[in-house]
């Protein structure tokens, strides 16, 4: 692992254990990713991400095209929630 992809999981995993984002944190990450930070940041603020869950599995996915916005909306808890049985969520996955 790199020392910038360490830096990078420690800012993740600080920002889901308080499920907030502190300046200091934004600078961090803006500048690890650039501009793909930012293309994310303005999609997690138009609630742009949504996360479907399977019931009664847990099991989730995120439908967006942008990695860093759903592993931020993930973060925040900042996703539009969507629940469907597993049998649903299989089939979704099955037309990817």
């Amino acid at each position: 692992m790199t020392a910038s992809h360490l830096v990078a999981e420690s800012v993740w995993k600080t920002i889901e254990s308080t499920h907030s984002v502190n300046e200091e944190q934004l600078s961090i990450l803006h500048f690890l990713f650039g501009k793909n930070f930012e293309r994310a940041t303005r999609i997690v603020d138009q609630r742009g991400v949504k996360k479907i869950s399977g019931e009664p599995s847990g099991r989730f996915v995120f439908q967006c095209k942008h990695q860093l916005a759903a592993r931020l909306a993930g973060s925040l808890g900042a996703c539009i929630e969507v629940k469907v049985s597993d049998e649903q969520l299989a089939v979704l996955l099955s037309e990817l």
